[in-house]
């Protein structure tokens, strides 16, 4: 029961908290999480200056007229803040869902950003 707590799982096989990658390229980080049988509206993001929240909830109904053989299945809810590296534009933050793998982009905010300089002739 420890390592399971440590490691966010139940116990039964099923994960509290979701897999997650970050990578970075010159301009934006991008995460990407799987969410296996979530849909958009069972999701909630959050982004502030260096952190990204994401949230979910799901409730598995019965059918009216159904009665649950077995139930393996389970009802659950979990929240998971990132702290980022840098700062990022939230104003620009772009998330999809598709086939179960949530990918947010998040542009880096302009002041950390690379920036060129141009050289004056004296």
């Amino acid at each position: 029961r420890m390592f399971n707590s440590l490691s966010g799982s139940t116990g039964l096989g099923r994960t509290t908290r979701p897999a997650v990658d970050i990578r970075e390229n010159e301009n934006s980080y991008v995460l990407e999480a799987e969410l296996p049988g979530l849909s958009p509206e069972q999701l909630e993001l959050s982004v502030g200056a260096d952190w990204i929240e994401i949230s979910a909830k799901r409730e598995l109904d019965v059918p009216e007229g159904y009665s649950p053989i077995r139930r393996e299945r389970a009802n659950y809810r979990f929240e998971r803040r990132i702290n980022l590296p840098a700062r990022v534009d939230g104003d620009a933050v772009e998330a999809t869902l598709r086939d179960g793998l949530l990918k947010v982009t998040l542009p880096k905010h302009a002041s950390v950003q690379p920036r060129q300089v141009t050289i004056k002739a004296a």
